[in-house]
């Protein structure tokens, strides 16, 4: 059989050869579907003069512009990925052990073999180390799987070939469709002023990265919906022969919905799980380790951005000199709805044989901790109120064209910016203070908080110092016969200031963090008998407080 009858179809016909039943012959045929790998880009456009029979003739004075345009895309690709074996989902990881040994258990002197896993039931202190005793035959009796696990295994796929690693393929198609459109209408309103309005929007969705798991729990893929509104509106009016004023007038919104599949639904998954006093619809976002991946893309956003533009110019023509004359200010505000995402790790220390020689041995396995219900960290985040970030941008300037002789022209100009510092609506922020006075131990270095602290929010001084200045020219060699030009600017460039983080910093404060680490990366982060089933404590989230958060823009 030559390499291309196997890729494209000896595959899928040894597949077929050992399939045992109808389930089987139907996971060769979508094992080995060929993803689907099309584009398509068309539109229309139309415009014209407005008129309206015996209501309205705009032949000569009103016109409209339209256009609509659509991209699609699908595409796709087999990925391949590891899942837990049929032995391993029964706590049976004998194949994972091996014969090289690591170390020697001080619990009882037996060699710690590379993938053993040992029983956290019987962690103790011997001569000083923490040990534990191994499960033996590398198997986990079924009546220590949690209740968790088996509903957990649900969302698992099973392995499709033999091995533990790479046993899982999916094979499936990722749209993208891309939809733009526009409206214009511009009008005359007297032979000296002169209107427009146009609409421009466009929605882009698609499904993120290919799939690497089935849905609602793949961590690859995600739901994104990115919409863009522009608003503008424009007066054009010539005061007379040589002065003429533009008035632009703006209004912008973006907003990019990133949701999991698992949180576009109203589902609690965390409730089907089996884990209490979490009340959030995205599936818990879970890793286990083991090269296996993890549960869940973590998307569960909807950052939305608003912006407000005015613009006007004044344009003079004076003998040699053509001035513009004008003024910028830009109003801003951003915002990310933010869901709570449950987070909960699983790691081979809980299930490995000494405390001492976690980070130099191959003992222990995630899964098999995860089997046990036994996390290394469970986190989630909980806004009782989404930040709003306001800013504002102003600026003036003054230009002239200045035509010395024929063939030389000077373009001077100064532009005044002042770039005003982002702030939260209800000053919701906080920062360290090198001087305040910590109340706990009395000493200088403390947190304080925008909504109490009787001072500058925002955290920074404006700078008024953006002065910049504009220095061209032009000129033409050989007294300006047209067929050269030489031209040269120097100006100074203010960039606006840039926000790393995306406004979800500096809200300590203002958020509840319920997050569980392991106090020694030994011990799992599960207090004194405390059970998966109540990692997050009596009242560690509640989506209720996402729910009635401050949704205003």
């Amino acid at each position: 059989m030559d390499a291309n009858t196997y890729f494209n179809n000896g595959r899928k016909s040894l597949c077929l050869a050992t399939a045992t039943n109808t389930s089987a012959i139907a996971n060769c045929n979508n094992l080995y579907r060929r993803p689907p790998n099309k584009q398509n880009d068309y539109g229309v456009s139309l415009g014209g003069p407005v008129s309206i029979p015996r209501l309205y003739n705009g032949h000569e004075r009103t016109f409209f512009f339209f256009s609509w345009e659509q991209f699609r895309q699908s595409t796709g690709g087999p990925v391949t990925s590891t899942v837990p074996t049929n032995a391993m989902r029964n706590g049976d990881f004998s194949a994972l052990l091996t014969t090289s040994v690591i170390t020697t258990n001080p619990c009882d002197g037996t060699p710690v073999y590379n993938g053993q896993i040992f029983d956290p039931a019987t962690t103790r202190t011997v001569n000083g180390v923490q040990c534990r005793t191994a499960f033996p035959g590398n198997i986990i009796p079924a009546g220590r799987i949690t209740s968790i696990a088996k509903n957990y295994l649900n969302y698992y796929p099973l392995p499709q070939v033999a091995g533990t690693f790479n046993n899982y393929t999916i094979n499936q198609p990722y749209p993208i469709t891309n939809t733009t459109y526009t409206v214009r209408i511009d009008n005359d309103l007297t032979a000296r002023n002169k209107i427009f309005g146009s609409w421009t929007a466009r929605q882009n969705t698609s499904q993120k990265n290919p799939r690497t798991l089935p849905d609602p729990v793949d961590p690859n893929q995600w739901n994104q919906n990115f919409v863009t509104h522009l608003f503008r509106f424009g007066l054009t009016t010539s005061v007379n022969a040589h002065v003429v004023n533009q008035l632009l007038v703006g209004f912008n919104r973006t907003n990019a919905k990133n949701f999991s599949v698992s949180a576009q639904g109203n589902i609690n998954y965390a409730k089907q799980l089996g884990i209490s006093n979490i009340d959030a619809v995205a599936f818990p976002l879970t890793t286990v380790g083991e090269s296996i991946p993890v549960l869940n893309s973590g998307n569960n956003g909807d950052p939305v951005d608003n912006g407000l533009r005015f613009a006007d110019t004044v344009s003079i023509e004076h003998g040699h000199h053509y001035f513009k004359i004008g003024g910028d200010y830009r109003h801003q505000q951003f915002l990310t709805f933010n869901g709570p995402i449950p987070r909960l790790t699983f790691a081979r220390a809980q299930t490995a044989g000494t405390a001492a020689t976690i980070a130099t041995t191959n003992s222990g396995n995630g899964f098999a901790s995860f089997l046990l219900g036994l996390p290394n960290s469970g986190s989630i985040n909980v806004y009782s109120s989404q930040p709003r970030w306001l800013s504002a941008y102003w600026a003036v300037f003054l230009q002239d064209d200045y035509k010395v002789l024929p063939n030389l022209t000077l373009n001077l100009g100064l532009r005044y910016d002042v770039d005003l510092p982002r702030s939260e609506s209800r000053n919701r922020t906080s920062n360290f203070s090198a001087t305040a006075i910590d109340p706990a131990s009395g000493k200088p270095g403390a947190l304080i908080f925008g909504t109490t602290c009787n001072c500058n929010a925002k955290w920074i001084d404006a700078y008024y110092k953006d002065i910049s200045p504009r220095l061209g020219f032009a000129y033409s060699p050989g007294a300006g016969n047209g067929k050269s030009v030489i031209r040269g600017s120097y100006s100074i460039l203010y960039a606006p200031m840039f926000y790393a983080d995306g406004g979800s910093q500096m809200n300590t404060g203002y958020k509840a963090n319920a997050a569980f680490n392991s106090v020694n990366a030994f011990f799992t982060c599960l207090r004194s008998r405390g059970r998966l089933s109540s990692v997050y404590g009596s009242s560690a989230s509640k989506s209720q407080l996402f729910r009635r958060s401050d949704r205003s823009l």
